[in-house]
């Protein structure tokens, strides 16, 4: 697959991510827009690990995506920091035997795995 196509998925599947709980059921999509409505209200109270390091890991994904060549600290710090958020989801989806929650991260999952591997195939040839 190209790289860039990778890449579009792997950003649309960070959105894809589902949250529940007690009543409150949201994918990230619907959380991010929430947040975006609180910055301009109360951007202190977005100062927290798991809410920055993803939304800094979702704007390097965007600029590696505008990027012709790949950059493999941006591609991994990227990668990380989404991967703070996703992998802290599956374990609580496990921990409260939610599988709409775990299901929920295996597209990002499996996607940063077909991502790195196209990358090191692409630094061999």
């Amino acid at each position: 697959m190209k790289r860039r196509i990778l890449l579009i998925l792997l950003l649309l599947s960070t959105l894809l991510g589902f949250l529940e709980w007690g009543e409150n059921q949201k994918f990230i999509f619907q959380i991010e827009v929430d947040l975006i409505r609180k910055v301009f209200n109360d951007p202190l109270s977005l100062l927290h690990p798991l809410i920055i390091l993803p939304f800094l890991g979702q704007i390097l994904l965007i600029i590696q995506i505008m990027k012709k060549d790949w950059h493999k600290i941006f591609l991994y710090c990227s990668i990380a920091g989404i991967a703070i958020f996703f992998l802290t989801l599956l374990v609580i989806g496990f921990v409260s035997k939610n599988f709409k929650i775990v299901l929920s991260t295996l597209p990002f999952v499996l996607l940063t795995v077909m991502v790195i591997i196209n990358y090191r195939q692409g630094i061999k040839s």
